[in-house]
């Protein structure tokens, strides 16, 4: 069988390509990504897959939806199977007409035995972690798949999308995981989702071993080349002893520097100087909002501003960069609200401040209350305003269009603080062109700094997602 990854945006996804390593040479495979692709749905339509498999996330899911729509009007026999994080939140997608199969969870195990059943029988079946639809009826089971020992995976196949797309190939920054899930309950996130799916079945937050992050590592640099490297992981320290081992082998066998993520509150003296030791440049945390009541009680994220305000001494004292992530336009977020946000990251000394906008993900908690306020649509998802975290609001309240121009030069204000009167006065003007170009220039220029890669490369980066903001400048 030929197996057609999709997916909108323009980097490598890391479940694509664990799920591809599983498949080994069983099966033919390639990934479509579209915003690399002149005509996406032509071009998977000439490779004529079996199986299309949709990684979705919540911000593409009307783009993946119409895409798919299309290449499975041109291919009848085509079997779509949606999964990743939304089709996680949101299994009722099953009922879309495109969607023949959901998968729920992780997918390493549960793809590969769909795709089993589809050899053996010709249809899909129901598989654990896998709902299919049949005759108009949904069958499934109830026990989501999970990996216990991220170390029994095969390495990440980034070879599906480095041999057909040299420009990631080529990148200098090269993106990796040493972990799965998260402990904290954040309202805008999707890990509480996915703890809840795994309640009473299986540990949910799970480490890879320091020695086959290690054998990742050196095996893309050898292979690929690199000059820095990039931790995704939601919280890359949690577990000292493991930071210990890991830090020990990655000097010996890597030494280049590196991006990281913590929480506030677990941050020590131990730590920062470890991180720094073992050549982490930037460490980042989650500010989200100024307002440590509204982080509280409307994002459940329970850390206070002093430890917000400790962990940053930390950081650096030990000579790391400071990077920070925050979202604006919370329910009811005033103008002057945001600029808070602004005046919080200048008193952290902050490098670098990554704003967003913030995007209700589904039973995360946060969409809820903001339908229940009556400032959202319950069919958001569809609206043509949902473009994602960078761009703006699916919020409909007063006072809205003023945030999201905060957020656009909330980095340029933090770090040209004497502007801000200015800005107060600026972000009154209603131009969408305007204000997207200082958030252009603001990221490209916080982006080039916080991450050691050229100038030419962030101007590749930024091209490269350019398909996702024609339409919002239209």
């Amino acid at each position: 069988m030929r197996i057609a990854f999709l997916q909108k945006y323009p980097f490598p996804y890391f479940g694509v390509m664990s799920i591809s390593a599983c498949l080994r040479d069983e099966y033919e495979r390639e990934v479509f990504v579209g915003d690399l692709e002149e005509d996406p749905v032509e071009a998977v339509v000439r490779f004529r897959p079996d199986v299309l498999a949709l990684p979705v996330m919540t911000h593409e899911y009307r783009w993946m939806m119409e895409a798919a729509a299309e290449i499975k009007r041109r291919l009848p026999s085509l079997v779509v199977v949606a999964g990743y994080i939304h089709a996680t939140s949101v299994p009722e997608m099953i009922e879309h007409p495109t969607v023949d199969a959901v998968c729920v969870g992780e997918g390493e195990y549960s793809f590969l035995a769909l795709l089993k059943c589809l050899e053996e029988t010709g249809r899909p079946e129901p598989v654990d972690g896998i709902r299919v639809k049949r005759d108009g009826k949904i069958l499934q089971r109830d026990r989501p798949s999970l990996v216990p020992d991220l170390d029994v995976l095969p390495d990440e196949d980034r070879e599906i999308y480095y041999r057909k797309y040299p420009p990631l190939r080529d990148e200098k920054l090269k993106q990796f995981i040493a972990s799965r899930g998260c402990p904290y309950s954040c309202s805008f996130c999707c890990h509480q989702v996915y703890r809840e799916l795994y309640r009473g079945r299986a540990k949910y937050v799970r480490r890879k071993s320091p020695e086959k992050v290690i054998r990742e590592i050196v095996g893309v640099k050898e292979l690929y080349g690199m000059e820095s490297v990039c931790f995704l992981d939601d919280l890359f320290v949690l577990d000292l002893g493991w930071l210990k081992k890991f830090s020990r082998l990655y000097r010996e066998q890597v030494g280049l520097p590196f991006f990281c993520a913590v929480t506030a509150p677990a941050m020590t003296e131990e730590i920062a100087s470890l991180l720094k030791e073992t050549g982490c440049h930037t460490v980042t945390f989650g500010v989200e909002t100024a307002n440590e009541k509204k982080r509280f009680e409307i994002l459940n994220k329970r850390v206070t501003d002093e430890q917000m305000i400790e962990c940053a001494r930390l950081v650096k004292k030990h000579g790391m960069k400071l990077q920070t992530t925050n979202i604006f336009g919370l329910p009811f977020e005033t103008v002057e609200e945001a600029f808070e946000n602004i005046r919080f990251n200048i008193r952290l000394k902050t490098d670098y401040m990554c704003s967003n906008i913030l995007l209700p993900f589904p039973r995360s908690g946060i969409e809820e209350t903001a339908i229940k306020a009556g400032i959202l649509d319950p069919d958001y998802l569809l609206n043509e305003n949902f473009r994602g975290v960078h761009l703006n609001s699916v919020f409909n309240y007063p006072g809205i269009e003023e945030v999201e121009r905060v957020q656009k030069i909330s980095h340029l204000a933090m770090k040209l603080p004497f502007l801000i009167p200015f800005f107060r006065r600026l972000v009154r003007v209603k131009s969408r062109k305007l204000f997207f170009g200082f958030f252009v220039f603001s990221s490209m220029w916080r982006y080039k700094s916080e991450k050691p890669i050229s100038l030419l490369e962030v101007m590749r980066l930024f091209w490269r997602a350019r398909k996702n903001y024609l339409k919002y400048l239209s």
